[in-house]
């Protein structure tokens, strides 16, 4: 019999001819190769055909020869002795053999120590992996080439379990999260993007498996290695040969300069269209402004002819109605000047909680009974210094877009507050002055938009609805109205997820206007007391109309038809009260310039602008800049009378 070292029998019998003889059958039967050496010298005391095959010689040629002649490394045998110096153990080494007749193969051995007959044995349980080896060498070089081919790929390719886990990525992968190979196995989508957005990703996978089918996405996103990229994301399940979803893989391409092509070649197109924009905003402007001119004559003749038609009741009605008529002309010429943006701003503290509370019944009736409307105002709100019929504007147009964003109708939420804006939280908002705003926010519960379409959407012509059923100029409009007033608007959108539309307006310290805004027009107009006035108009129609108007309420009057002759005259009759210019005139000098040329020569002197339009032109000094008062064109002559009335008035 045999027996390892750590056999516990207190006797030690001399093994008998017979003991050995079956052990050797046993050893024989054995399915692999075993070899019995001895552990000092490593002399084969006894081994099996099987041994013998694998070394190369039959069992018997082996007994007697030393084991370690079969190594092809020498060294082999130190190394193997110094690790069987604990009796307990079995050893398992792999390592390159020599059979005896010189063939190298790779052998598996599994050594102990063991007592054979009657002395300490080394058993060796040989094994031949040559065959082995080659195939997993095979295997280990195909996936090479295979992941030399992945990670030469220009998209990031990433394998997971069914338990999201890694169990793959490539190099693209690495480079984009920032982590090793090594260090992405095993980890989860979690580990590198915030949750809601890995809760996005994972619905997307979820959805790829119950449909069996991928999913494509782009997004803009910022990596961990630090760069933003637009991605065009897929993500797909993997199959078993039954159908069921053994892993799910996903890939994602850089495409970031290929829409950075197509935004440039868009900018292009919406620097054409802007261009052409802007050549027909001048144009409208210009017919707009001269058509005023025409509508001053007109209304203020017609007006003027009321007075005298007094009592003949054929005359008076078809007065009416061509005073009529020419104010729907006038509404006309306001709605070209808002369309190619001549409008001058006229701002005054506004409370924006009773200004949203007014348009509570035109906002429902624009919106269809679809759209559900809530307005929550924060009491105490600040007032803000802008112009209120633009700031409605704005509110309709932002509730409108609203409305198309829910089709099938939805919840708008306006929302006001007051907000002290520190230095560091003004400058995350596109470097805004710090201090106070009024903060307005306008809620949707519609198809949201994602980062691109949010960072275009204030951009001028660009929007998402069908060609036809947009200008995109809405939003641009309200961003411009907001920077204009002091403030800004932004955008705060996902998609699925609704849309939030902020506008920040800076708080005035002055008092809210109370009531309507505007000039009550003065039971009596007429009550000039001889001021003198001089009247600086080039056209000829609406300077004749306007001395002949005031001529009648009392004043005296000199005209001007340009800023030259104005000056002279100023220069002249130093007795002047007030002087009523318009704005555009030819000959070099505008109604802005000759107001400051005027001023240098007579400080007392009082002024009233007249414009078809605020803005003429860019070389233009805003009126406002002056003080100066703007009647716009085509105007009541009760409005005139009492503007005139009231500048003169102020002592």
């Amino acid at each position: 019999t045999c027996r390892t070292m750590n056999d516990n029998s207190q006797e030690n019998e001399p093994r008998s001819e017979q003991a050995q003889s079956a052990a050797a059958a046993i050893i024989e039967a054995a399915p692999l190769g075993i070899v019995i050496t001895r552990r000092d010298e490593g002399t084969i005391m006894l081994c099996n055909d099987l041994a013998g095959q694998l070394l190369g010689r039959s069992a018997g040629e082996l007994i007697g020869q030393h084991i370690h002649d079969f190594f092809v490394e020498p060294g082999q045998r130190v190394t193997l002795r110094g690790r069987l110096a604990d009796n307990s153990s079995i050893v398992h080494q792999e390592l390159p053999m020599r059979r005896h007749d010189g063939h190298e193969f790779t052998a598996m051995l599994h050594l102990s120590v063991m007592e054979f007959a009657g002395t300490v044995a080394v058993q060796i349980i040989l094994e031949d992996v040559s065959q082995q080896k080659s195939k997993e060498s095979e295997l280990e070089a195909s996936y090479q080439l295979l992941q030399s081919l992945i990670d030469g790929m220009p998209e990031f390719i990433a394998l997971k379990d069914a338990n999201g886990r890694y169990l793959f990525v490539n190099k693209v992968f690495e480079e984009w999260y920032g982590v090793s190979r090594a260090q992405a196995i095993g980890t989860t989508m979690y580990d590198y993007l915030e949750s809601d957005e890995a809760d996005i990703y994972r619905g997307e996978e979820d959805q790829a498996s119950n449909e069996h089918a991928a999913i494509h996405r782009e997004v803009e996103a910022a990596w961990l290695d630090g760069k933003t990229r637009n991605t065009i994301m897929i993500r797909f399940p993997v199959f078993d040969d039954g159908g069921n979803v053994i892993a799910r893989g996903s890939s994602g391409r850089d495409v970031t300069q290929l829409r950075r092509t197509e935004a440039a070649a868009a900018a292009q197109e919406q620097l054409r269209q802007a261009q052409k924009m802007e050549a027909v905003g001048q144009l409208t402007g210009g017919i707009a402004h001269d058509f005023n001119n025409l509508l001053a004559a007109i209304m203020g003749n017609l007006e003027l002819l009321q007075d005298h038609v007094e009592g003949d009741s054929g005359a008076a009605k078809f007065t009416a109605r061509a005073l009529s008529a020419a104010k729907r002309g006038a509404a006309l010429t306001h709605r070209l000047l808002a369309f190619s943006r001549r409008q001058d701003l006229r701002p005054v503290a506004v409370d924006i909680n009773q200004l949203v509370a007014g348009m509570d019944d035109l906002l429902a009736r624009t919106l269809g009974a679809e759209v559900e409307i809530t307005l929550t105002g924060e009491p105490g709100l600040w007032p803000c210094e802008i112009d209120p019929g633009q700031m409605e504007n704005a509110i309709l147009n932002l509730s409108i877009n609203a409305r198309d964003a829910m089709p099938e109708g939805g919840q708008l939420r306006i929302v006001t507050s007051n907000v002290e804006l520190s230095a560091a939280e003004a400058a995350e908002i596109e470097n805004m002055k710090p201090g106070g705003y009024v903060r307005l926010a306008i809620s949707d519960t519609g198809v949201g938009m994602d980062q691109v379409q949010v960072e275009q959407a204030f951009d001028p012509f660009f929007t998402t609805k069908d060609v036809g059923k947009g200008s995109g100029l809405g939003l641009s409009m309200v961003y411009g109205f907001a920077k204009q007033s002091g403030g800004l608007a932004r955008i705060l959108s996902k998609p699925g997820k609704g849309t939030t539309i902020e506008v920040f307006l800076p708080r005035t310290k002055s008092p809210v206007v109370q009531g309507p805004i505007g000039t009550a027009k003065p039971t009596n107009h007429r009550a000039g007391a001889g001021e003198v006035i001089l009247v600086v108009e080039d056209n000829k129609e609406v300077r004749a109309l306007t001395t002949t108007f005031l001529r009648s309420c009392g004043y005296r009057v000199h005209e001007a038809q340009n800023a030259g002759v104005a000056l002279i005259q100023i220069r002249q009759k130093q007795w002047i009260d007030l002087m009523l210019t318009d704005i555009l005139m030819p000959g070099g000098m505008d109604g802005t310039k000759l107001v400051r040329q005027a001023r240098l020569e007579r400080a007392d002197l009082k002024f009233l602008y007249m414009s078809g339009y605020a803005k003429t032109s860019p070389s233009l000094q805003d009126p406002r800049e002056d003080d100066v008062p703007v009647l716009m064109k085509p105007f009541a002559l009760a409005e005139l009378g009492a503007k005139i009335r009231a500048l003169l008035a102020v002592d």
